[in-house]
C-alpha cells in the first residue's frame, strides 16, 4: 500500500488487488467469495479490524483457559505418581520384611 495523497479527513491510497483481497480478510485475489472492488466501493476496515481483535483475544482467552486446565491436570498425575511410588515402595517394604 502506498499512500499517495491526502485530503481532511485521511489519505488516499494505492493498494494491489492482493493486497484489498487481503484487507477483506481472503488468502488471495484467487480465493473462492472474493470479488475485485470497483470504484466507489467502501471496505469497513475498522469492522475487519474489530474481527480480527476479537478473535485474537478468544484464542488468548482458550489457550490461557487450555493452560489452566492442562496444569491442573499435571498435578493431578504428580499426586497419583507420588501415590503410586509410596504404595509401590510400601508393597516392596512388605514383600522383604
Amino acid at each position: 500500500m502506498e499512500i499517495i495523497g491526502e485530503y481532511p479527513e485521511g489519505v488516499i491510497a494505492k493498494l494491489s488487488i492482493e493486497e484489498v483481497s487481503n484487507l477483506t480478510g481472503y488468502s488471495s485475489r484467487y480465493s473462492g467469495g472474493f470479488n475485485k472492488p470497483k470504484i466507489g466501493d467502501k471496505i469497513s476496515i475498522t469492522y475487519l479490524f474489530t474481527r480480527i481483535t476479537t478473535i485474537e483475544h478468544l484464542l488468548e482467552r482458550g489457550l490461557s483457559e487450555a493452560i489452566d486446565n492442562l496444569n491442573t491436570k499435571v498435578k493431578a498425575l504428580n499426586t497419583a505418581k507420588n501415590l503410586f511410588k509410596d504404595l509401590t515402595f510400601k508393597i516392596s517394604n512388605n514383600e522383604t520384611n
